[in-house]
């Protein structure tokens, strides 16, 4: 008798737990296209991460010891010769699945405030190997140099600096009474 008993207990806990696995609350979740659905004590979706076309990036200007930046404003330092000059670094870290190209531009010569009149002509230089090289100048085209940051495969991601020249014309006819001023931009294009 006893071993009848065993027996059917271990037979009543074989049916039980065969019917709890077809028991639509004992089924884990599924994924169907906009919607989950959940079961009783789980709940699925997939998980992507698209890098085709990845671009993040994180620009700044840095000033060196003779150029100090104040206000988000890079500030020339006038010279014996009557001109001005400004060193600042240009740092970037990039991460993109492509190689990248800075663009430089301006929105025109150092100008006075609310367009009195009175324009200073300027350039900007990037150094390479202790040499400047000419990327734009107010008083000539305005065409700026395209320069072209690598990123090898498999990498991701760039980061470095760009020592920069501003240089002024000589300003001696310009009027001494205002600050004059010019927006410097860059643009960071993905190829």
């Amino acid at each position: 008798m006893r071993k009848f008993l065993i027996f059917m207990i271990l037979l009543i806990s074989v049916f039980s737990l065969s019917a709890a696995s077809s028991s639509p609350l004992a089924l884990g979740a599924e994924y169907e296209g906009e919607t989950i659905e959940s079961g009783a004590n789980v709940a699925a979706t997939n998980i992507t991460l698209d890098l085709s076309g990845l671009f993040l990036a994180n620009i700044w200007f840095e000033s060196e010891a003779e150029t100090p930046i104040q206000n988000g404003e890079i500030r020339l330092i006038s010279s014996t010769d009557g001109t001005a000059i400004g060193y600042v670094n240009l740092s970037w870290l990039v991460i993109s699945s492509s190689p990248i190209t800075l663009i430089f531009s301006a929105d025109g010569k150092l100008g006075k405030p609310e367009g009195i009149g009175g324009e200073i002509n300027w350039a900007l230089y990037r150094t390479e190997n202790s040499e400047e090289k000419l990327v734009f100048d107010t008083a000539g085209t305005m065409s700026s140099e395209e320069i072209e940051i690598g990123i090898e495969e498999g990498e991701g991601k760039s980061s470095g600096n760009i020592p920069l020249v501003i240089r002024t014309a000589p300003y001696s006819s310009a009027s001494y009474d205002y600050d004059y001023s010019a927006i410097l931009k860059l643009n960071v294009r993905a190829d």
